[in-house]
């Protein structure tokens, strides 16, 4: 298990095109870094919804966590990567029903907005793991 100070979450700019996922998550393995979460998105999908930031054309946005920050720069400034990070907070809770969103309410009252959120790998004590970005 590796210590780290906190978790970081890499939103990356890459070519919507076969193997470009593929390429840029070999060259985190290779440099050592394990992905904890991902998301992908093609902004395409939305075009024309308010507030969808624009990226270049041909593009699509990843998401990730991995357990080993310094290891995922190398490897992304290694493949020449558009990136850009955030400080990750984790939470445990309870695995049943309703728990995430008791967490998102009490977020929304005291006015923290979320503004990414990643189930994070599994525990074995009947717990989840999220982790979480903030305005």
């Amino acid at each position: 298990v590796r210590s780290r100070r906190f978790m970081e979450e890499f939103k990356i700019t890459i070519p919507n095109n076969p193997g470009a996922l593929a390429d840029m998550t070999k060259q985190i393995a290779e440099a050592g870094a394990n992905i904890e979460a991902i998301s992908a998105v093609v902004p395409h999908m939305w075009d024309g919804l308010d507030g969808v930031p624009s990226l270049p054309e041909g593009s699509g946005t990843v998401c990730i966590i991995t357990d080993d920050a310094e290891s995922t720069r190398y490897a992304l400034r290694g493949c020449g990567a558009h990136y850009t990070t955030k400080q990750v907070h984790e939470k445990m809770l309870t695995d049943m029903p309703g728990s995430l969103s008791d967490f998102l309410n009490h977020k929304s009252q005291k006015k923290i907005n979320i503004t990414s959120l990643q189930v994070l790998p599994p525990q074995s004590d009947g717990t989840i793991r999220i982790g979480y970005t903030t305005d």
